[in-house]
């Protein structure tokens, strides 16, 4: 069975999130946050207003990376609807990824605020799917500082 990998970029902007929703301190019960503080983009499907289209019937793995724009932050859970997304598991033991640097490309710099994870989209269900990112920020001392969730589609066709 052919099987197709999506690499996902989650940017999540921190700073908005604290200034509009504040802190909160509960993993079980994280706050809902605006969408629009939230942006996602990936390789094979359509970004657009927050929606990864699957299209495809084969098995699709798909691993995304949380950057922060203020504090770091970093993904803790996905909540799934039916069958098109499973539970995630940690893809990244060292949960850093590499950005390019032009200025010296044998030296790229490393981000340790990543944390890489990997979801499974079966893609059998057709139609939109709400999901859910939940998402820690970690402040600058390193504390936990707020636990946040931002509901999202996705389109199975």
């Amino acid at each position: 069975m052919h099987t197709d990998v999506i690499d996902v970029l989650v940017a999540i902007d921190t700073e908005s999130i604290v200034n509009s929703v504040g802190f909160n301190n509960s993993a079980s019960n994280p706050s809902t946050v605006d969408p629009s503080h939230v942006s996602i983009a990936g390789s094979g499907q359509s970004a657009k207003d927050n929606n990864l289209l699957f299209n495809l019937m084969d098995p699709v793995y798909w691993r995304a990376s949380a950057m922060g724009l203020g504090d770091p932050c970093e993904i803790y859970d996905f909540v799934g609807t039916g069958e098109v997304i499973t539970q995630p598991r940690l893809e990244s033991l060292n949960g850093t990824t590499l950005t390019p640097n032009p200025d010296n490309p044998s030296e790229p710099t490393v981000n340790n605020n990543v944390k890489m994870w990997r979801w499974q989209s079966t893609a059998a269900n057709k139609g939109q799917v709400t999901c859910g990112i939940r998402f820690v920020i970690v402040g600058r001392e390193g504390r936990q500082t707020g636990y946040y969730q931002c509901n999202i589609s996705i389109t199975t066709s």
